[in-house]
């Protein structure tokens, strides 16, 4: 499965041109989802509520790359770690 990561449009600068070259991939078991921000990614999962990996990707955010089994591959990605969040009773 081929996979095109999104791209913060938010920390795009037009006076300084300067693309980004990683990103962050966290994937649940759910959904996945990717920024150029860690902390982006971090809280759209927390509001899910259900534990993921996360993944530094070395690669420019709008870089091709192929998923295995919520992980990215062929792009030397880094795990930074699983979390899981506590449910409210």
């Amino acid at each position: 499965m081929n996979f095109k990561p999104s791209y913060d449009v938010d920390q795009y600068n037009e006076d300084e041109p300067k693309e980004i070259e990683y990103h962050f991939f966290g994937c649940s078991m759910y959904e996945w989802k990717t920024d150029v921000d860690y902390q982006k990614v971090y809280k759209w999962f927390q509001k899910q509520q259900h534990s993921f990996h996360m993944f530094f990707v070395p690669k420019h955010a709008r870089a091709d790359y192929t998923i295995e089994y919520g992980r990215p591959t062929g792009v030397d990605a880094h795990w930074l770690g699983a979390y899981q969040f506590k449910t409210k009773k």
